[in-house]
């Protein structure tokens, strides 16, 4: 779902302002005037990929020694919405339908990107 938000961020011309990457004279408005998030991506320096990656691994490990998937198996401790076992069990089917959807619709907008008209009714 955040890839959603963030596809719609960057294809509204949206951006931070600043640089990217002073090194290499990127600011954010330049990935902004790149016309399409995938146009924008590859604009990013090896060095802010490998950056990237590195952070999101490393919340990975913290996350996974903190809360163990063979103890907590998705319970982070977070109180549920409702103690009906039968309504807990449809709102996780709602969650369920809408991350599948997510996944359709940031795939859409990559294929729309990547191979123009192969998508109806994009753009809007």
């Amino acid at each position: 779902m955040l890839a959603c938000v963030g596809w719609a961020w960057t294809a509204t011309g949206t951006h931070f302002e600043g640089m990217l990457s002073p090194s290499k004279g990127i600011s954010f408005a330049d990935l902004a005037a790149a016309g399409s998030p995938i146009e924008a991506a590859a604009k990013i320096p090896g060095a802010g990929i490998w950056q990237m990656i590195l952070a999101i691994g490393g919340l990975e490990i913290y996350w996974e020694n903190k809360y163990p998937a063979t103890e907590c198996a998705g319970n982070f401790g977070v109180p549920a919405m409702t103690t009906d076992p039968e309504k807990l069990k449809e709102f996780e089917l709602i969650e369920l339908k809408h991350g599948r959807l997510a996944m359709i619709g940031i795939i859409s907008f990559a294929c729309a990107a990547a191979i123009p008209g192969s998508v109806p009714f994009y753009p809007f």
